[in-house]
């Protein structure tokens, strides 16, 4: 919950002076660590035998992508219906970049850019290239005359949604890694993250931050923290750290909430390895609370919503006292974020 609020608060930290816990890029490799936490503990005491696999998937598909689609409808019908009270069509958003620029796609861009809004496999590859508006064409190496291909996402925090998508199905055999292979693996995604950005075409933040092979690290530290936490006598030494888990995440929270203030070489690698290490005891302590456990199922709408709110509360230039410009669309965004989050969250 703490870091797709982080999220949130980080896509409209103008309006919050800038404060965020972390930065929403941290926020989400963060929240993969936890996936991959939790996708090992449920594979392996639910998803075990015949048809484990099988059955995993079908239940991870109809936990995501419900809300996905529900969110994006309800995105089209509120420009609808806003558009025949104003008398005239009505674009806000990355709807915009669609009714200004989306004659200036090829023909394939366009029809792969649409496939990739209404089935979210493959968004995360907007965010690598651009479009020339001059010469209609997708190209690798933006300039001033360019536009980011993410711009034509409707709902573009949806990036990560691909990306979680593609580690669900990896996952069923990452959890029965031998734990070596599983270390291996992740010291590879790590240094994809260090080299690719420096001599892939395209983006250089794509390749460092939303490519799913550099990202994957964080997903294999998640099920190597639930590995050495589910049988701590196995790893002595990993033993003697699980006594100090709570401790570890503690200091963990308080890293996160004076975020901003840190100016530490590494902090962002060091919070993102310090942070599996403390899963197995917030697991522990939280397994059998009926409200935090609704306060995780929270996170994915009020995560999905965010943006689209975001976009029609900046499109309608709703505004607050003269004196305080953002009072007021700051509050309103995070009211109806968290209102229609939680309405997303029972109801679907």
């Amino acid at each position: 919950m703490l870091l797709a609020f982080s999220v949130v608060v980080f896509h409209c930290k103008t309006e919050f002076g800038g404060y965020f816990a972390v930065g929403g890029r941290l926020a989400v490799q963060l929240f993969f660590a936890i996936s991959g936490y939790y996708m090992a503990m449920v594979l392996t005491r639910k998803y075990s035998g015949p048809g484990g696999k099988r059955l995993f998937f079908g239940n991870r598909l109809l936990r995501l992508l419900p809300t996905f689609y529900v969110v994006l409808l309800l995105f089209f019908v509120a420009c609808a219906v806003i558009g025949l009270g104003v008398g005239h069509r009505v674009a806000v958003g990355h709807l915009t970049t669609w009714s200004v620029h989306g004659a200036d796609l090829p023909g394939w861009c366009a029809w792969a850019l649409a496939l990739v809004n209404a089935v979210p496999f493959g968004q995360e590859w907007a965010l690598c290239f651009d479009l020339d508006t001059a010469r209609h064409a997708v190209v690798a190496t933006p300039n001033p005359g360019t536009l980011p291909l993410d711009y034509f996402m409707l709902n573009s925090p949806a990036w990560s949604l691909s990306v979680e998508l593609q580690f669900y199905l990896m996952a069923p055999w990452l959890v029965r890694l031998p734990l070596k292979w599983l270390v291996v693996i992740g010291a590879a995604s790590f240094a994809l993250e260090q080299w690719l950005p420096g001599v892939a075409p395209g983006r250089p933040s794509f390749w460092h931050n939303q490519f799913v092979g550099s990202q994957l690290w964080h997903f294999v530290a998640g099920i190597v923290a639930y590995r050495l936490g589910s049988a701590p006598e196995s790893h002595p030494s990993f033993a003697r750290l699980q006594r100090h888990s709570g401790k570890i995440w503690v200091l963990t929270l308080l890293v996160l909430l004076s975020f901003p203030l840190l100016r530490i070489p590494f902090r962002e690698p060091a919070l993102a390895l310090l942070f599996p290490m403390a899963l197995p005891a917030v697991f522990a302590a939280s397994e059998n609370i009926s409200w935090d456990r609704f306060l995780g199922e929270l996170s994915y709408p009020l995560y999905l919503v965010h943006m689209p709110v975001k976009y029609m509360v900046d499109g309608f230039r709703i505004q607050g006292p003269q004196e305080d410009p953002g009072l007021i669309r700051w509050v309103g965004y995070i009211a109806i974020v968290l209102v229609l989050g939680t309405a997303a969250s029972v109801l679907i």
